[in-house]
């Protein structure tokens, strides 16, 4: 009988719960869990798993930026926005943060920020090569965002 992926990543998850059982400050199991948790979107339970990872290890960047997506695929932008931020504080090379908070700065309407955001993603992702969302994705955004702000203008 053939696994589903829904029950593979049921099955991650209960390894990660006896691997945090046995090891309750294990911020990197946390995190793991969460980021299954998220895949099924059961995102309540992968922000409480972020959230204590972060109480473990406040420094790991990543903590911050997953839980800012799961706070973003609930639609709690100003929530996700904190938490890129807080990535970004971290650590500034961190194009995908940018990215992200550019795009829940857009569903807020805040397109001056929006657009300051993609571009700092964009110009991280042609320096580093880091970015899931180079060329193309970027470009028609930054198109968009500046017909906008010509549109202001004239």
């Amino acid at each position: 009988m053939k696994t589903t992926v829904k029950e593979k990543l049921k099955n991650l998850i209960e390894k990660y719960s006896i691997i945090i059982r046995s090891n309750p400050k294990d911020y990197n199991a946390l995190n793991k869990r969460g980021v299954y948790e998220f895949y099924l979107k059961d995102y309540e339970s992968a922000i409480i798993d972020y959230k204590k990872a972060i109480e473990l290890d406040p420094s790991y960047e990543k903590n911050y930026f997953n839980r800012g997506i799961a706070y973003y695929s609930m639609n709690k932008f100003n929530d996700a926005i904190k938490d890129f931020t807080t990535c970004l504080e971290l650590n500034n090379k961190f194009t995908d943060a940018y990215y992200y908070r550019g795009v829940a700065k857009f569903r807020l309407m805040d397109y001056e920020g929006s657009v300051k955001d993609l571009s700092k993603s964009y110009e991280n992702s042609r320096k580093t090569e880091q970015s899931r969302h180079e060329g193309g994705e970027i470009n028609i955004g930054r198109d968009y965002f500046d017909s906008l702000n010509h549109s202001k203008v004239s």
